[in-house]
Parts: structure tokens; sequence; C-alpha cells
């Protein structure tokens, strides 16, 4: 290339960049819509992506051509025309669009006919039409997804070659008449399933996870369910399921199910911030080294082992302190009672030597089974045991051994755990549009000795319950475009009954409240009956109850970018007794907080404040630093 040339060249290139930046620079001052009568600039405006005082790209503007003509097809316009145009203002740094539409004649559903139908009931087919009523406006994509249930049903049914056809029919000028032409084909079996790519894993491992065995109808429904179940079992990275038919025999067909395994041993390594609930642990680093065989034998049962130091900073004696060590064995069986219902056996070693109470061991075990119920719905059953061992002769703090299964006073607890949930959420992230419900159930035996060493032993039965609620807020607001919130709400309660004499509750099984997931504007646990006081009278340590209420209500505001914004409302309290229990005592706070939605998850900063305050209160406020949204 000549001297000249790469000249020309480089005035070429440094012209296309200074034009597009200078593009880059183009605001949207106005929007505006010209000839819409059924629905207002407000409407529209929700349905496109444009907006006033956003930059102007000439991309989004055709994509919004496409919506606003998909918008008033939905809505029975089915002869709307869009059209647009551009005009500079402000010497050619801004610009408005206006879009001009075209609304024509409103269609109105008219009903359904069809023809060809056998072996599907034409009222089984009708069904998957009631979404639209007789003379509302005709949908199309409503249409479309009846087309697509019907489409399903014969999946289903052993008809993978169905031919569906849709055709409209205008009647007295407006009325639409969908006419659906079914070409059923024949009906399909599986005559063969044969298997690629195995290695160690054996074959009945795959048939039991089937839905679909030989000699039954084609079912689309079930042959992906039996790929979400090949994958479930954690053994392969890549499964595919694909029919192949048969020479001669159109009838008939080869199930094929090709897969490529994951390495049964594997290997990990895990870094952690864990935040300790009392301000003086503070937070701890956790590092983890994991690792397992994911099947054993060929068998699809598995075992793991994981081990985890953990470190903290002691800013009074500024030292490290090595907080506990903890190994864990684990072990899997897949599949119990002839079901999908794994089982999982847990053994753990765990020394605890925190900077501020006795240094003591704890020994646990357990063994879970765990079953779904339909696509929502999971049952879990639990069996456990926990032993401490206490090194010296100080005691244990009760706050330290909260949550890990036993009391100061009791060494040995046994229990006995039911759970059920209906979890319906799709983002467990950002959850919208869903809900989610549980229950407990556990009966408990607890037995040690007292500051006289004499045994004692108590039983008692734990309910706890919760109900969460995600519901989509589309408010308008003068004219600004229309909002997208998320209103979430919780109700949680529990109480703990005992079984004959009351000897106390271990203060692991115990409710307590405060918190960044709970009442914020209260400290970690600190709402409740107290277990300290301080030098002022605040209270310093909580000492549980056996009756529990919360109530959280809260609107989730997305921003900018990850930024979200929250104001929450939160209720609750703890009881000592269920026999205390007075609706006056329940606490009330609010507050604002700020999430940024990372890759790992929602990582909030919130602020509550006490509406309800008492002497023994020690703040009248609380700031929470959190992972993952309150509920």
């Amino acid at each position: 290339m000549s001297k000249t040339n790469i000249i020309k060249f480089i005035i070429l290139l440094t012209s296309l960049i200074i034009v597009g930046s200078v593009q880059a620079e183009i605001e949207i001052d106005k929007i505006f819509f010209n000839n819409n009568t059924y629905f207002s600039d407000g409407d529209l405006e929700d349905i496109i992506h444009s907006e006033e005082g956003n930059e102007y790209e000439p991309r989004l503007q055709k994509l919004d051509k496409i919506l606003l003509k998909n918008f008033y097809r939905q809505h029975g316009f089915l002869d709307a025309v869009i059209s647009d145009s551009v005009i500079t203002v402000s010497n050619r740094e801004k610009i408005n669009i206006i879009f001009y539409i075209s609304e024509g004649q409103r269609y109105y559903y008219g009903g359904l006919r069809m023809h060809g139908n056998q072996d599907i009931a034409s009222e089984k087919i009708s069904e998957q039409f009631e979404t639209m009523d007789l003379y509302e406006p005709f949908a199309e994509g409503v249409i479309n997804e009846s087309i697509k249930k019907v489409e399903n049903i014969y999946y289903n049914s052993g008809k993978p070659f169905v031919d569906l056809k849709t055709n409209y029919l205008v009647e007295e000028d407006s009325l639409i008449i969908t006419i659906l032409e079914i070409n059923e084909n024949q009906t399909v079996y599986i005559n063969n399933v044969q298997y690629f790519g195995l290695k160690l894993v054996q074959k009945f491992l795959i048939r039991r996870e089937l839905e679909i065995k030989k000699d039954e109808k084609y079912n689309r429904e079930a042959i992906e369910k039996s790929q979400e179940n090949l994958y479930g079992t954690g053994l392969f990275k890549y499964v595919r399921l694909e029919i192949e038919p048969i020479k001669d025999t159109p009838d008939q067909v080869i199930l094929k199910i090709l897969v490529q395994e994951n390495d049964p041993i594997w290997i990990g390594v895990r870094l952690g911030l864990a935040h300790e609930q009392q301000a003086y642990y503070g937070s701890k680093l956790e590092f983890t080294v994991q690792g397992g065989h994911r099947n054993l034998f060929g068998t699809a049962r598995s075992i793991s082992l994981q081990i985890t130091p953990s470190f903290t900073y002691d800013f009074d004696s500024t030292k490290f302190h090595n907080l506990d060590n903890k190994i864990s064995f684990s072990f899997v069986e897949p599949w119990i009672g002839n079901t999908r219902t794994p089982g999982t056996f847990n053994l753990t070693y765990a020394q605890y030597r925190p900077p501020n109470s006795a240094d003591f061991d704890l020994l646990s075990t357990s063994f879970g089974i765990k079953h779904s119920v339909g696509k929502y719905s999971d049952i879990n059953a639990a069996i456990s045991a926990k032993l401490v061992d206490l090194l010296s002769n100080e005691k244990i703090d009760s706050l330290l051994v909260r949550g890990q299964g036993f009391d100061v006073d009791k060494n040995q607890v046994y229990s006995i755990n039911f759970y059920y949930k209906r979890d319906k959420r799709k983002n467990l992230f950002n959850p919208s549009n869903s809900s989610y419900t549980d229950v407990s159930l556990a009966f408990s035996f607890s037995t040690g000795r007292d500051k006289e060493n004499n045994i004692i032993e108590n039983r008692y039965i734990t309910l706890i319950s919760s109900w969460q609620r995600y519901q989509p807020v589309r408010p308008k607001v003068l004219s600004f475009k229309r909002w997208h919130f998320t209103l979430a709400s919780r109700v949680k309660m529990g109480g703990i009954f005992e079984l004959g004499k009351k000897q106390g509750i271990p203060i692991n099984d115990r409710f307590f409240a405060g918190g960044a997931s709970s009442v914020r504007g209260y400290q970690e646990q600190l709402l409740g009956p107290a277990l300290s006081y301080d030098e002022n009278e605040k209270i310093e340590k909580a000492a549980g109850g056996k009756l529990l209420y919360l109530g959280n209500i809260e609107l989730r505001v997305p921003v900018w970018w990850i930024v979200m914004l929250e104001t929450f409302f939160d209720t609750g309290y703890v009881w000592s007794e269920i026999s205390d229990f007075r609706p006056m005592d329940i606490k009330l706070s609010t507050g604002l907080g700020i999430a940024l939605m990372t890759p790992l998850g929602p990582v909030r900063f919130d602020y509550g404040y006490k509406l309800i305050k008492t002497k023994y209160d020690p703040t009248p406020d609380a700031f929470h630093l959190g992972i993952y949204f309150a509920f």
C-alpha cells in the first residue's frame, strides 16, 4: 500500500470515528405518538425501549416499531401500520422521534373450528383455547400459545409427527374464526433404547432415571424430564436424547441416549468470609479444602470430605486466632426404597477455640432423606445426634453455641425432623411474581447435667411455618416511564411445646429475633427476653424463647445497573413462654437499604430504625450488612 493510500485510509478512519462519536452524543429530546386513539401515549411509552433523555440509538428505534406493531396485534388491531421519523432540534444536538400510528380496524375472537382430529377429543382441544373469551379483542399471541398446548398434547400422546395448520376466517366484518387443520399421522412407540458414551456409569443407572421405557408411546414431556433427571445425578456434563425412525416401520423408533461423563474424582478449594453475629467475634475467614468421588463403583453413590479452618483478627490483642477447625464426611445414596429419594449421611468433628469463651469439641452425625413431590415441592426427614466435650472448667458462651445443636447445660441432643417446602421462585437471588411456603416439625430429646451435676432430660416438639410472597408492582408516576417494583412480604411463626415437666430448652433450639434477616433496627438476636445486661442496664445477650412471630414487608426498586433500593417495615418479637404472648409486645421498625446485584447474589447494606423503643435497647437504630435479601 502506497504512502498516499495510507494517508487516505487514516483520514477516512478518523472521519468515521468523529462521525460515530458525534452520533453517540445525540440525545433524545421528545418522543411523540400521532393518531393513537385506543391507547394513551403513556401506554405506548411502556412498550418501547427508547427513552427521553437517553442516547439516541437507531437500532432501538427499529425495535420500537416492531414492539408497537406486535402490541397492537395482541389487542386486535391486525391491520395496524407503524411508521416513524426523526427531527433534529437544539442545533442538531438533540432529536425528536415521532411514531405515526394507523390503527385500522379492531377484530374480535369468534371461536374455534377444527378438522382432522381422531385420537384426541375435540373437547380436550377446545379446552386449550379457553384462555380467550368469545368476542374479546383478538390476540394472535394467545392463539399461538393455545396451538402450542395442542401440539404438546399430541407430542405427549405418541404423535411426534403431528402437523397443525392455522387459518383465520373473517365473519361479520370483525369476527375472526380460528380454523385448525390437524393431520395426526401415525402413533409412535419406542422399539429400543440405545446408550452411547458410557464409561464408568452402569446402564441400570440411566434406566432408572428414565421416565419413558421400551414399548411405550413416544412422550416428549417424559423425554425432557428424563434428560433433567440424568443431569440431576451429577454424573454427566452432557446429555442428549433423540429418536431415530426404523426403516420400513413408521410407527417404531429407537431412543438414543448420548452422554458425556464427568470425572468421578473431584477436588476443590474455597475461600470465604463469614460474619459472626456478635461484634466482639467480628468476621472470620474460612478456607475450605474439599474433594470426593461422585460415582463409587459405577453406582452413582458418592462420598466427600471437607476440611475447613477459620481465622479471625482480635483488635484488642492484635493477634490472629484460629477460631475453629471442622472436618466433615458425607455419603450419599441417590435412591432409597426404589424411588428417586436421596439419603445423606453426615459425620462432623469440630474443634472450637474462641478467644472469649471456653474451648470445646463437637461431634455430630445425621442422616436425612429428600423427596420431590411435583414440580415445586419437597419433603425432607432427618435424624441427628450431637455431643459436646467441654475441655475446661469455663462456661461455654451460650451465644457462641447458638445453631450448633447443643446447650451449655446439655451435652447430648437427639432429634427427628420433618420438613416440607413449596418453592415457586424462578430466581432465588431476586424473586418476583412467585411465592415460598415451608413447614417444619421436630421432636427432640436432650440430656445432660446441670451445675449441681444432676442428670436432666427434656422432650419437646418444635413447629415452625413461614409464607413469603413476591408481587410485581408497575406504578405510573406523573410523566415518568412506568416503574418495575417488587413488593416482598413474609409472615413467620414458631412455637416450642414441652412434653411433661418443663426442664428448659437447649439454647440452640430456642427462637431468636432481631438483625439483618428478621427485624432490622435491632442488633443480631437482641429482640426479646434478655439473658444479661451491661453496666448501663442495656441488653447485652439474648435468652431466646419458645414463641416467635415475624412480619415483614419490603419494596425493592431497581435504580441503575446493578443497584437496587429497598424500603421496609419489619415487625416481630420472641416470648419466653407461649403463655407470655401479648400482642402489645410486638416491636416495629422501618428503614432503607441499598443492594448490589452481584453474580453471587445481592449484597445489601440496610439501615433500620426502631419505631417502638424501650430503655433496655442499646441503640435506637442499627446498620446491617447482609448477603442475599432479608427473605
